[in-house]
This record gives C-alpha cells, sequence and structure tokens, in this order.
C-alpha cells in the first residue's frame, strides 16, 4: 500500500467523487450531488486505477493475502483522524456495517472483504461493529462493465435490515472496498434508513475517477 498513489484532486464536499485534477480552495458539488445528493457522505484514499485498482482486484478475485489492518490503518489515520475530520467530530460514534455479499460469492472466495475492513477499523477506532445487520438478498449479476443506470438497477431492493434488527443505531459508517457509481452505497444507505438511521457515513479504500466531471 505504501505505493500506492492518493489523490491530490478535488473532491466533490458531499460524495467525496473524486473529480479534477489538481485541488482547489473552494471544491464544488459534483454534477449529481448538485442535483440529486445521495443519503449518505462518502469518502475514498485512492483512486481505483494503477497499483492500486491492481491490487484490490488481485485480493477480491486472485485470493491474494488480505491487509485488512494495513487498509484499516490508513482510513482511520490519513482519513478519519487526518483529512475527513470534519464528518467525524467528537460525538459521532457510529457503527460499523460493513456492505454485505450473497453466501455463495462468500463460500467462493472465502472472505467478504469489507466484513474484514470494517472489523479491523472498529477495533480500531474504538467502535461497534455490526457485521449481520445489513443482509444481502439478491443479485441480479456482477455490476462490473454495467453502466450507471443499469447499476441503480441491478442493485434496487437487494439489500434489507436484517429482520431480527429491530433497533438500527442513528449513526452508521458503512464500509465497501471500491466505490464506482455509487448505486450499492445508496441502495445500502436507503435500506439503513427505511430500518431507522439517520446519519450515513460511506468508506471505502478506492474510487472510480471521474475524469470528464
Amino acid at each position: 500500500m505504501a505505493g500506492w498513489p492518493g489523490w491530490g484532486g478535488d473532491e466533490c464536499p458531499h460524495c467525496g467523487a473524486f473529480t479534477h485534477e489538481g485541488a482547489s480552495l473552494t471544491p464544488r458539488l459534483c454534477h449529481g450531488c448538485a442535483s440529486s445528493p445521495p443519503p449518505f457522505r462518502a469518502r475514498s484514499l485512492f483512486p481505483y486505477e494503477g497499483a492500486a485498482g491492481e491490487a484490490i482486484r488481485a485480493i477480491k478475485y486472485g485470493r491474494r493475502v488480505v491487509p485488512a489492518r494495513a487498509m484499516a490503518e490508513r482510513l482511520l489515520l490519513d482519513g478519519i483522524l487526518g483529512r475527513w475530520t470534519a464528518l467525524f467530530p467528537d460525538d459521532f460514534r457510529p457503527v460499523v456495517v460493513p456492505v454485505p455479499i450473497l453466501p455463495f460469492k462468500y463460500l467462493r472466495r472465502g472472505f467478504n472483504l469489507p466484513s474484514l475492513l470494517g472489523s479491523a477499523l472498529a477495533r480500531l477506532a474504538g467502535w461497534r461493529c455490526n457485521l449481520a445487520l445489513l443482509e444481502r438478498i439478491s443479485e441480479k449479476g456482477p455490476q462490473a462493465g454495467l453502466h450507471q443506470r443499469e447499476r441503480r438497477g441491478n442493485v434496487e431492493a437487494a439489500f434489507r435490515v436484517a429482520r431480527r434488527h429491530r433497533n438500527v443505531p442513528d449513526d452508521l459508517l458503512l464500509i465497501d472496498d471500491v466505490f464506482t457509481s455509487g448505486a450499492t452505497a445508496a441502495a445500502c444507505a436507503n435500506a439503513l434508513k427505511r430500518g431507522g438511521a439517520r446519519n450515513i457515513v460511506v468508506l471505502t479504500v478506492a474510487r472510480a475517477v471521474l475524469h470528464n466531471s
């Protein structure tokens, strides 16, 4: 991870989208948030390209060793306690919730990367982690290769709060490995808000870059 280049350009103040190359003094909302902001705030560490993109794909699909603690440390030290402190005031004590996968994917991979990241981050930060609060109940097909509208339709109604959890915490930290279009994050956040959540922050290790926004 030491060789993964960080993002040095603008970020959307709301959804954290990597937009224009080169940081400005007053970052503006991205086009999506200016017209219809998502039901969460989000931030990511690295662009999902180059060394970071190759490494994450190798971890997820190539059965490489998962550096979950190292990733969690970077999320905590560089992000939560670093440049994202405005999203994490002292009174914000979220419950950490990973984006779930279907059981057959877990059996095929042997792990769920967001769960490993969320567990490690919760231990480091001293927050609670609930690996079973959110369930994935359907999947029409892989998200990879789909356009943005197709991605939204692919995960619509794909998540729900587990039925045994009647009380959803107000403040949640949703963890995923990669943020691409935001469709998965929005589907998860909508399910959590229907369950009673009020404030949701999404953190991911990497994020697709909106080169032309």
